[in-house]
This record gives structure tokens, C-alpha cells and sequence, in this order.
């Protein structure tokens, strides 16, 4: 469907905004304490284990292109990671296409972040993103940015399979036409195709992170497989954090595809899993790769 041209692209994007309903899964009551709120017509959910307290706090961004809603698997990672960290995990059910654009879904995403810094300092707060969720965490620490450093920043940014320029430069298109036929789930065009959806003129800067100044950015965790099309934004990504004299550590997955860590039935995701706690638990800390993969780290200088 991702691989549709013009008029069927927005099509298709209308079609599947009118399947935009949760479900939150009823085992989530038996496991942790869920409470709900709202702002203005959107939906937000606290996550965190039975009767506890916890220590820090997790920000959870769900993937889905800008146009698809959570599924039941973000939900069980978003407990499992509260289990996992003690953390309390919000989970913001942002807005998306077509009847919303990037900004709304960064708004909304900030202020939760401010409820949440009335809770916890920064320094014990982890954003987790994926896929397209990864980029919102970057486009909200951008326009935290925009505002002056509004909030003060979290102890890092956790993100896997994130798209980081739109629209990819040519370069980054031919290696997504190489990386093709190894990618099941994205064709190269999605990514040509969804930025004029997203974002007006003005607010075009959300779109790139990569062509963005980080400095002042938090410690970044990128995760991506050898199998996607997204791998091809990674050097872009480093060079950003290389500019900006920002912390990285890379993990990418060897024969792995999209969003692999959300795989939590293999080994590799489950491996993987832990990493990512570890660095919510530890954020400072570096956590060497288990995936057989290669791991990279950087001081910035990429």
C-alpha cells in the first residue's frame, strides 16, 4: 500500500485514517496500574507496575508512519518496559494523518512532557521511539529547541528504525533502491511521498533532524537493521551528532529488518529489549550490542 504514487497515495492515507481505533488490551489491568486522560481529543496512558513508586519515568512514541494507531504490541512493550524499569511509561496516543499534521502531534507530545517534568527531573526521563515515533521524539526535542529549551532535555533519546530526513537527499535514495529488495514492510517512495502530508512550509524543519543543529540534544540510541530502507539515513544522522558534539551509540541488527526490536518472540529482539532497558535504567552508560550485529559509538565525532 506504502508504494502508492499521487492521487492513490492520498487515497490510500484517507482510507487508513478512517481505521484510526485503539483497543487497549485487557490484560493490561491484571499486570500494571493504567490510568487515561486526554488532551483535547486525544488520548494519553500512564503505565506502571502494581502498586509501585517508581524511580524514573519512560516517554513512549508508537510507530506507524504518521497514519497508523498503536497496536496491541505497543502496549505490551510499554508494560514490559515498566516492569522492566520501574519506570512510569506514558504513552500518548498523538495525533496523525490526514486530519492532523506534524506540529499537532508535537504539541501534544510537549505537553505531556512538561506533565511529565512535574513528576520526574529530566535526567531520570527516556524517550522511546519507534519508526516513525522515533522521529517525533527527535522533532519534539527540535522544537523544544525552536522555544528557547522550554523544558530542560531528557537523558536521551532511544531510537529504532527512525526515518531522519525528509525528503532524503539522492544519495540516501539510491542506497533505499539498494536496500530494497532486502526491506519487506517500506518502499524508498514512502518517504517522498509523506513529508508534504506532514508539514507545511513552515514547519518543514520538524522533518529533518539530520539537517538540524543538535547541539544541546540528548545521548542518542539508534537501533537498525542490514534489511530496511531506513538504514540509509544513519550517516546523516552521525554526521548531525558528529556537528553537535552529541553522544551516540549505534546498534544495527545483521539480517534484521525494521523495527526488530519490537520482536520480542526472537532472540535478537529479545536481546535487544534488554539493551534498551538497560540504557532507561542507566541512560549514561554504554551497553555493549548482543545482537551479533555491528555496534558503534561515538563522541561526537563521526
Amino acid at each position: 500500500m506504502m508504494a502508492k504514487e499521487g492521487e492513490a497515495f492520498s487515497k490510500m492515507i484517507m482510507k487508513m485514517g478512517r481505521k484510526q481505533s485503539v483497543r487497549v488490551p485487557r490484560s493490561i489491568n491484571k499486570k500494571c496500574d493504567l490510568s487515561e486522560g486526554k488532551i483535547g481529543k486525544h488520548r494519553y496512558f500512564v503505565i506502571s507496575k502494581k502498586d509501585a513508586k517508581p524511580r524514573r519515568a519512560v516517554l513512549y512514541l508508537f510507530g506507524g508512519g504518521y497514519v497508523l494507531p498503536p497496536d496491541k504490541g505497543d502496549f505490551l512493550f510499554a508494560v514490559e518496559t515498566a516492569e522492566a524499569t520501574d519506570a512510569e511509561v506514558w504513552f500518548p496516543v498523538y495525533p496523525l494523518l490526514p486530519r492532523y499534521k506534524l506540529v499537532d502531534a508535537v504539541r501534544m507530545v510537549m505537553e505531556i512532557y512538561g506533565m511529565m517534568l512535574e513528576r520526574f527531573p529530566a535526567e531520570q526521563i527516556t524517550f522511546i521511539g519507534f519508526s516513525s515515533g522515533a522521529a517525533l521524539a527527535c522533532s519534539v526535542c527540535i522544537q523544544n529547541k525552536q522555544e528557547g529549551f522550554r523544558y530542560p532535555m531528557p537523558s536521551s533519546l532511544i531510537l529504532v528504525s527512525s526515518g531522519t530526513q525528509l525528503p532524503p537527499s539522492g544519495e540516501q535514495m539510491r542506497e533505499m533502491e539498494r536496500l530494497a529488495p532486502k526491506d519487506p514492510m517500506i518502499p524508498p517512495s514512502f518517504f517522498q511521498n509523506i513529508g508534504p502530508l506532514l508539514a507545511a512550509q513552515e514547519d518543514r524543519y520538524l522533518l529533518s533532524p539530520a539537517l538540524y543543529d543538535l547541539t544541546g540534544f540528548p545521548t542518542l540510541v539508534l537501533y537498525y537493521g542490514t534489511h530496511e530502507v531506513m538504514l540509509a539515513f544513519l550517516p546523516a544522522m552521525q554526521a548531525a551528532a558528529g556537528r553537535a558534539n552529541v553522544e551516540y551509540t549505534v546498534h544495527i541488527g545483521e539480517g534484521l529488518c525494521h523495527c526488530w526490536p519490537m520482536l520480542g518472540f526472537t532472540k535478537e529482539g529479545r536481546q535487544s529489549r534488554e539493551e534498551i532497558y538497560s540504557s532507561v535504567v542507566e541512560p549514561r552508560k554504554s551497553h555493549a550490542a548482543l545482537t551479533g550485529g555491528m555496534n558503534q559509538e561515538g563522541t561526537g565525532k563521526a
